[in-house]
């Protein structure tokens, strides 16, 4: 079977690690070859996730080649960038003439690719591009989908486009119909969470979606994912709101928050302050958690897929979000998932009302409606997809 490069070609921290870690586990669970193309700092927390879903790989395989990412602007000067930038491209080349992929798949796009992607190693070999924030690149200066860049784009004929989410398909249909038939949407990659006793990396704990409420004192509302883009200020202010209500909530901390997160009390919420967590304490925190908290900033997130909100429905917690176009065709596909808050005050009201007056048949028609949701997700699917759109169907 032919196997697949996949390159990040940006990142050398822990963002988009677990995502990364999901398109590579899809593409092997296939029964692939799979050669990663990253900076050895990302590519660590890649391992990391990698070597906790071992068993996901599905007789495929995962092979490291290292791959210096360009520092970034302000870092240095736009000289050296662009000689960096070049040596990402000389590199990438030789990775091409090695690999002799069926099909590459880069992880993420920005601004500054269309030299990648018009001159790159791209032009015969079938090509997948990953757009994770498709209004930024549709409408920002010098932005990949410019109108100069479908010409470009011509050199490339192989180069198609991957946004995350159906509702961002449509608003490149919408704003930019020619090049709709060079775009899919593929699901950010769930990898499957068996927390059992089996399961060598949680010590022992023992998942709890079984579908009544889990009892542990107070009910639990955890926050999902790092500081970045996904509401710690808000969920702060939640947090402060919900405590004049009740005390019998508590709240985790579930992902990486930093120095810079605005904890007042830090004893309010759990794990709040601490450097980024350990996948496996990741996994552990948000199995602990009755409900998922999802409070991203909704201008932001508008088009962009939250990889948190997924978390959610991968570990099946009931999802309390604001609402977005995102987190709406969420709802609207799968169900009653848990709800939607158009405002703060109302996410508030919603904690509220579930740490005060349980309803354990909702939950469990919740928890019922997201296991149903891993299946879009999961990572088998998600590798037939990419296969699709490299041209292999069989």
């Amino acid at each position: 079977m032919a196997g697949f490069l996949v390159v990040e070609h940006r990142l050398a921290t822990r963002t988009h690690a677990t995502v990364n870690a999901g398109f590579l586990l899809a593409l092997a669970s296939t029964g692939a070859r799979v050669l990663f193309a990253a900076d050895p700092r990302h590519a660590e927390f890649v391992d990391e996730v990698l070597r906790f879903h071992g068993e996901a790989l599905g007789g495929g395989s995962i092979d490291f080649r290292p791959l210096r990412v360009p520092r970034p602007l302000g870092e240095v000067t736009r000289v050296r960038f662009v000689a960096e930038r070049g040596r990402v491209l000389r590199d990438l080349r030789g990775v091409v003439r090695e690999a002799a992929p069926a099909g590459i798949l880069y992880c993420s796009a920005a601004t500054s690719d269309p030299f990648l992607l018009s001159s790159g190693p791209n032009r015969s070999v079938p090509t997948l591009v990953v757009v994770h924030e498709i209004d930024r690149l549709l409408t920002g200066v010098g932005g990949l989908l410019t109108r100069s860049m479908p010409l470009r784009m011509g050199r490339a004929a192989a180069v198609r486009f991957a946004v995350l989410s159906p509702p961002a398909l449509a608003r490149v249909a919408q704003s930019r119909p020619k090049l709709r038939e060079r775009f899919c949407a593929i699901p950010i990659p769930s990898i499957d969470h068996p927390l059992d006793a089996g399961n060598p990396h949680l010590g022992g704990l023992a998942d709890s979606r079984e579908g009544a409420l889990p009892r542990r004192g107070t009910t639990r509302f955890g926050r999902l994912g790092g500081d970045g883009r996904g509401g710690a200020e808000a969920f702060e202010r939640v947090v402060r709101d919900v405590r004049q209500e009740t005390q019998d909530a508590s709240f985790v901390m579930v992902g990486s928050t930093s120095a810079k997160a605005p904890w007042a009390d830090p004893d309010e919420v759990e794990g709040a302050g601490e450097a980024p967590l350990p996948y496996a304490e990741y996994c552990r925190r948000a199995s602990s958690i009755d409900y998922a908290v999802w409070l991203g900033d909704v201008t932001q997130y508008a088009l962009a897929a939250s990889a948190s909100a997924v978390d959610a429905v991968t570990f099946s917690r009931p999802l309390i979000a604001l609402r977005n176009p995102y987190t709406e065709w969420l709802f609207e596909t799968f169900g009653d998932i848990g709800q939607l808050c158009d405002t703060e005050a109302e996410m508030v009201e919603a904690i509220v009302c579930r740490t005060l007056r349980e309803n354990p048949s909702e939950y469990a028609a919740q928890v019922a409606s997201l296991r149903a949701a891993q299946d879009h997700f999961g990572i088998r699917r998600v590798g037939a997809l990419l296969r699709e759109q490299f041209g292999l169907t069989a």
